[in-house]
């Protein structure tokens, strides 16, 4: 656990210095970005970490390109992850009686369904709530 807490607080770090050495800059409205490549009507702003790596190895490099795969497939794992665990966690809190009993019974397949079915329900509550998009078309359009 300290050695993820120290890879944790170094990559944040890491991150957050080249943001700031590069000039990272997100906002809401893409017309606000002084100097935007492109059409800001219409082309959506690069995230944080793209931004990083087009000043760090170019934007169309090899480089660039693996990154961007590389932070995607570790965004799918990172959401599968949850979407195991997540039950799982819920069926030990419930046999302690931290959390309600319902979710500590499998379902007909073996699996915590009833932590699934509440798993996603809430996270269709906060993409709703705060307009959020899980699209994939969000993850290719990040290089651009």
């Amino acid at each position: 656990m300290a050695a993820m807490g120290a890879i944790s607080i170094t990559m944040f770090s890491g991150v957050t210095a080249l943001a700031m050495i590069s000039d990272t800059r997100v906002t809401e409205n893409t017309c606000d970005i002084i100097g935007f490549p492109g059409d800001c009507t219409s082309d959506p702003q690069r995230t944080v970490i793209a931004q990083i790596a087009a000043a760090v190895f170019g934007g169309h490099s090899i480089a660039f390109y693996y990154l961007m795969v590389t932070t995607a497939l570790i965004l799918i794992l990172a959401a599968n992850t949850a979407y195991n665990g997540f039950p799982l966690l819920n069926s030990i809190l419930a046999q302690h009686r931290y959390m309600p009993r319902q979710l500590h019974t499998r379902g007909d397949r073996l699996a915590f369904s009833n932590g699934i079915i509440l798993l996603a329900v809430v996270a269709g509550v906060l993409i709703y709530a705060f307009d959020g998009s899980a699209g994939l078309s969000e993850i290719l359009w990040a290089g651009r």
